[in-house]
């Protein structure tokens, strides 16, 4: 791995690129902040359903990309069937895995 990078966004929401994989975690982003972002995330995670973790203008934007790929629900137990339909909601694809 010759170029890795971590960049805390504020709240617990931060990002990591590492090489060619670029990973999000809990964004949460509004304002103009919102609206710079550019959607270049591969892999997004979700800690829990907070708005300030799991927020959908966000997802929204940040899943509309073609790298995209997964949206991954973390966790301790299984998601609910529900819980999996509204994070599906949240983002344009219905991508989802838990880990």
């Amino acid at each position: 791995m010759e170029n890795a990078f971590l960049r805390w966004w504020g709240c617990g929401a931060f990002d990591v690129m590492l090489d060619d994989v670029n990973f999000a975690f809990d964004p949460y982003l509004f304002g103009h902040n919102l609206e710079e972002i550019q959607p270049v995330y591969d892999y997004i995670f979700i800690s829990h359903e907070h708005f300030d973790h799991c927020h959908p203008k966000t997802l929204r934007k940040l899943c509309q990309d073609e790298r995209f790929k997964k949206l991954c629900q973390s966790g301790l137990r299984e998601p609910s069937a529900s819980s999996q339909r509204r994070i599906r909601r949240r983002c344009l694809r219905s991508r989802f895995a838990h880990y």
